[in-house]
């Protein structure tokens, strides 16, 4: 259905701008970067067909079919959301979905708890919206918004993060702390002293956190979980060090393939080459042998350095040019939604470094559509060179 409702709007507004339809279709800000990024998906693609031997055609489409996602909603976003109240519908989409799936997991949790299952209460993605979600209630605090959205977004809060907790996903807690650290070098930026503020209050909690729950084992102390593993390895549960294991596999796999096809590639499509043979996956992971956890260096893996670079590349411009725009903009609540693609973009990245980040179509459709927001942002923005008392 997805996939039905983006072709039929893309074809919708090929056929508007051939009818003469007023305005011209814009690239954005990120447009070149975005298809780049696509570009070297194809070239990957095209790599794995030429392979031959055993390429598979079902596993190129699981592969590209998120990415692919990704761009198209970005172009379709630049060019349909033209003014602040379609913004406002998207944002409140957002938060609303947010606060919907939190209370889903919450209620998964209780049935899987009554059933004495021990299974995940989200989908493995659903972290990435939790933190952006409690990054966005800290950014709206400091930048001072008193909007009805805002209102909804902190009644959500102990939702979201009672949800984020019982998710027990490690790396959703690393995430977070990233993406609330670039918050807060956004709020330095634009505003020195409540950044200042907002950084010795959170190093303050932080300390106060670690003190008090170091050696606690209960849903409070989850957060805790990745950095007292990494201090004192013998306190993570078997759980966790089955994971860790498998992943330090994948890891020297990765590298192993990278070191056989340096230039090309292994091809979307084609499986990488095992330097260990790694326990087997359940079977729910169909496309395991092409398709790795560290979704970082799997567009490497697939496409060579150029696939790396143009990763990095697509997440240095939004880093880069979302931070000016954040400083750029004087109202606060264009200011909070030009925050949203960079909070998101880097809890995304950190996600993808231990998990399929790059392959989820829920997260590539929403970053797809956060990506393509600066597009109208740009145009309430004075320039680099403007006076900011006259731009407010």
């Amino acid at each position: 259905m997805a996939e039905l409702l983006m072709l039929l709007t893309t074809a919708s507004l090929a056929v508007r701008h051939l009818a003469g339809a007023p305005g011209r279709l814009r690239m954005g800000p990120f447009g070149w970067a975005v298809l780049a990024y696509a570009g070297v998906l194809v070239l990957g693609a095209l790599v794995g067909a030429l392979r031959g031997g055993g390429w598979d055609a079902d596993a190129a489409l699981a592969e590209l079919r998120a990415p692919l996602y990704l761009c198209l909603m970005y172009f379709l976003t630049t060019n349909l959301v033209r003014d602040r109240r379609q913004l406002a519908v998207l944002m409140w989409a957002f938060v609303l979905l947010v606060g919907v799936k939190s209370l889903q997991g919450i209620l998964n949790y209780q049935g899987s708890t009554d059933l004495g299952i021990a299974e995940a209460v989200t989908g493995h993605e659903d972290v990435v919206f939790f933190d952006v979600a409690i990054a966005l209630m800290v950014l709206a605090l400091v930048l001072g918004i008193r909007t009805k959205l805002v209102y909804v977004l902190f009644a959500l809060q102990p939702v979201i993060l009672l949800a984020e907790l019982l998710t027990q996903r490690r790396v959703g807690f690393v995430a977070l702390g990233t993406v609330l650290l670039v918050v807060t070098l956004l709020c330095i930026a634009a505003n020195p002293r409540r950044g200042m503020a907002l950084a010795a209050v959170g190093a303050l909690a932080i300390g106060a956190y670690v003190a008090v729950f170091w050696d606690n084992s209960g849903a409070l102390g989850e957060p805790i979980r990745a950095l007292r593993g990494v201090v004192d390895p013998s306190s993570v549960s078997l759980r966790d060090q089955l994971s860790n294991g498998w992943r330090d596999i994948e890891n020297r796999n990765i590298a192993y393939t990278i070191q056989q096809v340096p230039l090309t590639g292994v091809g979307v499509g084609q499986k990488y080459f095992f330097r260990q043979q790694p326990p087997p996956l359940p079977d729910s992971f169909t496309f395991w042998r092409y398709i790795t956890h560290n979704a970082v260096l799997w567009l490497w893996l697939k496409a060579g350095p150029l696939g790396g670079f143009v990763l990095w590349f697509l997440v240095g411009r939004v880093l880069l040019s979302g931070s000016a725009l954040f400083v750029r903009l004087r109202d606060p609540g264009l200011r909070w939604v030009a925050a949203f693609p960079v909070a998101l973009i880097a809890c995304q990245i950190v996600f993808s470094s231990v998990d399929l980040g790059l392959t989820f179509s829920r997260t590539m459709i929403v970053l797809g559509v956060t990506l393509g927001l600066p597009a109208l942002l740009e145009t309430h923005a004075p320039g680099p060179g403007a006076d900011p008392a006259e731009a407010a």
